[in-house]
């Protein structure tokens, strides 16, 4: 008896500090980005909370307001996506470079499924996550989820690829990102064309 306990409390305390291992991320074009998301929407982080989601699950869920919808349907105001991993009663569950929105964030986002379970709910991980923060003016720019800004960016078979040309890039306008991503949704024009 007292080896099955000693045995389960081994077990028990692996499971908490055991990281999950995590596919590569293959990097995508933003075309493919764009191609691959069943949603594309602007929103705000209204919540950010670990659960447990089954006897040795955890899931960070993070409820989002959706403000506009670029591409698919959501009919309504809220959504939640669900990223494996996270923290409950001590208890923590760690996948391998596995980031989320923060609460109180605005950005623009692209889902890959609202179907299927999957390990991260964007499309390429923090390839389909975008970072909007207001600049001088209190127009909302765009930044990539490790918060680099995206400014004379051209989208290409690489993905978006920073081009700096002296000095520290201006972020584009959100505006400006939506309607390109628009116009790729619609065929509007080929992968490789600029961001202004």
């Amino acid at each position: 008896m007292k080896g099955r306990i000693a045995t389960g409390m081994v077990a028990a305390w692996l499971w908490v500090i055991m990281p999950v291992s995590a596919s590569t991320v293959v990097e995508m074009s933003f075309q493919d980005v764009v191609d691959s998301a069943e949603l594309v929407f602007e929103g705000e982080v209204l919540s950010v909370e670990s659960r447990q989601t089954g006897p040795r699950r955890i899931h960070t869920i993070v409820r989002f307001r959706v403000l506009d919808v670029i591409k698919g349907d959501h009919p309504g105001d809220e959504l939640e996506l669900r990223y494996l991993g996270g923290e409950v009663n001590g208890r923590r569950m760690q996948v391998t470079d596995m980031e989320w929105p923060e609460a109180g964030e605005s950005g623009v986002y692209f889902v890959e499924s609202l179907q299927r379970p999957l390990v991260h709910p964007l499309v390429g991980w923090s390839q389909g996550h975008y970072r909007l923060a207001a600049d001088g003016q209190g127009e909302d720019r765009v930044y990539t989820a490790d918060r680099q800004p995206v400014a004379g960016h051209a989208v290409s078979d690489g993905g978006l690829n920073l081009m700096q040309l002296g000095g520290p890039p201006a972020a584009v306008p959100a505006g400006e990102f939506k309607r390109r991503v628009r116009d790729l949704v619609d065929g509007g024009g080929p992968a490789r064309e600029a961001i202004p």
